[in-house]
């Protein structure tokens, strides 16, 4: 924690030495891959986005449904990171403490949903939580977005999109206390660097330090982000940042708590204790991790343009986890337990250049054509996963000191899972071209073809992995994309899509079963899309259909369990309502509904044809609301309430028995004051102190929601 009060003074002591009383007036310039914002105006909806074009589309204009969601938001609801963001999310439910989120349906995690800036290739590992200093806006694609970005499931995609500089000098610093001794801040200085400004920068610099209303767990984490940018001229700039993020925690790695039955054999949700966890001394997650990325943009005139995108990603996670392994004993008064050690070191390299032009074949027609490529290479440097079998842990006298001991210990024996050590290397190569077409004022269309290769290599690193053979495979795919836009009237539009995914196995194991077919996802989405007040207030509903094929599950037939077969999948389908933006000079609003059926094709060992798959929510909903005094002495302050809804949702693995966790709704409150460049903001998170259950692993594995607690935020921009 000194070392990140440290970073932060120093970076106040720059920004005072620089200081210009200015505010954040800079134009907002708009980059094919990257949108700068310096905003004078407050906005809750952007009417423009790049995910799912790679070009500055207005979002009306797109056969998919999109959402963006700004700083401002998060930081009028006190918001820390991306989960605590995604209560704002249309139809993305967070089930578990980890950065994964169920979009329409299916889990995502990590590399499989988050892109920056429009790359793949993630800074943070599965677990991690994102961080929100460094960032000015998240989009939210739902559905299948291979066509643009390579692999991934068909629930959708979520993109970072980082501070830029800006040309005009700007100064932040930002500080926030609360529950569980939180501790968390950070500043924020950007500006040119030369009289012509050609040269800019940003240097972004936060940390925290916090405890945990759940036993033992804590985060401690520090990122660094430096960003240059040199515009050669009106048509030509490079973009360059570097990010660095040592986080150390047991809170990430949480597996939750534990529930048992009543004598009817129903499920005591009443008397969960949400403080209790398997993990005690001396688990813990380190994580040091880093990044960099290039974009070069060059426009050659008003018809043509290129850009060039590099991204560099590595992570080093060193774990020792201790967790609940199986339902609890026959006595329901003891817990069993498993350990890893994983060291896991990984590397991502992505690439991607297009060619952008504009052009018209008649009077009525325009296209605006992208042709690119990309090359995207995941290396596994590191993949040492060794598991024992833990003692038990006594619910009503937990012994803690005895975890140390068994973690050298060569007379415990292995657990279930073994040993794996070895390394592995994923390489795409792909071509995409896509068509978005003007006809007239009232039609357009977007034709898009990904042609995508894939291959994977695993080796041992010696004798002591449990595979013990070199396993290769190989996949490739076409993947298509059609839609239509009918403009009703202006800014009230229709459309419809076809999109599909395609993602390889990430387990093609030989022991485990594998190879297996790769993972596709086909959809048929329709929708109406609006915007009114000025633009001010943004309204969306989409119907979709999706089925996803070759989805691996438990080997029935293996007692072990440590086989996979690859099934029909799934089939999912809903509907999904939102409204997002200012509805009147006092009045703002973030809404949504969600509706999701989703269920299986085939029998699995978790589930038969029909059935619901686990941590998938049937309904979601959403709303927050703000009055923004602008008169009388209450002038500039703005008090906002929200509630979030989630259906019930069937929890467990393969490993233990399913859950029907019940629904549940939370309510927060905020209250902001603005003078001049000072913000003071206080909120209050889970005001009824609601005992709640977004998912579970099992009755060993049963994650609780954050219970009642406040935060006070402090900050100035200069």
């Amino acid at each position: 924690m000194k070392k990140i009060l440290f970073a932060l003074l120093i970076i106040g002591h720059i920004a005072f030495a620089q200081h210009k009383t200015t505010k954040d007036n800079a134009k907002t310039e708009e980059l094919d891959n990257i949108t700068i914002y310096g905003k004078k105006e407050k906005r809750y909806n952007d009417t423009i986005s790049s995910i799912a074009t790679r070009t500055a589309t207005k979002l009306i204009d797109i056969p998919q449904s999109i959402q963006v969601i700004s700083k401002d938001i998060w930081q009028d609801q006190g918001g820390l990171n991306l989960n605590e963001v995604s209560r704002n999310m249309v139809g993305v439910a967070n089930t578990t403490p980890y950065s994964s989120f169920s979009m329409r349906g299916f889990n995502n995690y990590g590399d499989a949903y988050l892109l920056t800036n429009g790359m793949r290739g993630t800074l943070y590992h599965y677990s991690q939580k994102v961080l929100l200093y460094n960032l000015d806006q998240v989009e939210i694609m739902r559905g299948p977005a291979s066509v643009m970005y390579s692999v991934g499931n068909p629930g959708g995609v979520i993109n970072l999109n980082t501070k830029q500089p800006l040309d005009k000098a700007r100064y932040e610093v930002n500080f926030t206390t609360g529950s569980w001794n939180l501790f968390t801040g950070f500043a924020d200085a950007t500006g040119p660097l030369t009289k012509d400004k050609k040269l800019k920068y940003r240097l972004v610099v936060g940390g925290e330090d916090s405890d945990s209303y759940r036993n033992f767990q804590y985060m401690k984490n520090l990122l660094i982000t430096p960003t240059l940018q040199y515009d050669f001229s009106d048509k030509t700039s490079l973009n360059i940042d570097y990010t660095y993020l040592k986080m150390n925690s047991r809170f990430q790695y949480d597996r939750g708590t534990y529930i048992k039955k009543k004598n009817d054999g129903s499920y005591d949700f009443d008397n969960v204790d949400p403080n209790f966890t398997t993990q005690g001394n001396p688990s813990f997650g380190r994580d040091k991790n880093s990044s960099a990325s290039l974009t070069f943009k060059h426009k050659f005139d008003e018809k043509l343009s290129l850009i060039v995108m590099s991204r560099y990603v590595k992570r080093n996670l060193d774990m020792l986890d201790v967790y609940g392994f199986g339902p609890l004993n026959a006595t329901q008064d003891s817990i069993p337990r498993e350990g890893t050690t994983w060291k896991f070191n990984t590397q991502w390299i992505s690439n991607t250049a297009f060619l952008k032009y504009n052009f018209k074949t008649s009077k009525f027609i325009s296209h605006e054509l992208i042709l690119g490529a990309d090359i995207i290479q995941d290396r596994v440097l590191k993949n040492l996963y060794v598991s024992k079998v833990y003692p038990s842990l006594s619910i009503d006298n937990p012994d803690y000191s005895q975890d140390a001991i068994v973690i050298n210990d060569p007379n415990v024996p292995l657990g279930d899972e073994g040993i794996d050590n070895n390394t592995k290397v994923t390489n795409n190569y792909a071509g995409f071209i896509q068509d978005q077409i003007s006809i007239g004022e009232k039609w357009k269309l977007n034709l898009a073809m990904r042609y995508n290769t894939y291959h994977y290599k695993q080796k041992p690193v010696d004798e002591l992995d449990a595979t013990g053979v070199e396993i290769t495979s190989d996949a490739k795919a076409w993947v298509p994309r059609v839609g239509v836009v009918y403009e009703l009237k202006k800014n009230i539009a229709l459309y419809a899509s076809y999109t599909e995914s395609f993602e390889p196995q990430n387990n093609n194991n030989v022991g485990a079963g594998g190879p297996f077919p790769p993972k596709k996802g086909k959809q048929y989405e329709v929708g109406y899309k609006g915007d009114f007040l000025s633009n001010r207030l943004s309204t969306t509903l989409a119907l979709y259909d999706i089925d996803y094929v070759n989805l691996l599950v438990a080997d029935p037939s293996d007692p072990n369990k440590k086989r996979r077969i690859a099934i029909p999948g799934l089939n999912s389908k809903g509907i999904e309502v939102s409204a997002q933006g200012i509805i009147s000079q006092n009045w703002s609003v973030i809404g949504s509904y969600s509706y999701n059926e989703v269920k299986y094709l085939a029998k699995t060992s978790i589930g038969n044809v029909g059935d619901r798959p686990l941590n998938a929510p049937k309904y979601v909903a959403n709303v927050w609301l703000e009055y923004n005094f602008t008169e009388t002495i209450f002038k500039n302050l703005k008090l906002g309430a929200g509630i979030k809804f989630q259906g019930n949702t069937l929890g467990g693995s393969y490993r233990d028995d399913s859950i029907l966790l019940p629904a549940y709704s939370y309510i927060d409150m905020s209250a902001n004051y603005r003078y001049k460049n000072y913000f003071v903001g206080l909120t209050a998170n889970n005001i009824t102190n609601k005992l709640y259950f977004p998912g579970a692993y099992g009755t060993t594995s049963l994650f609780t929601g954050t219970p009642q607690n406040i935060r006070l935020n402090l900050g100035f921009v200069f």
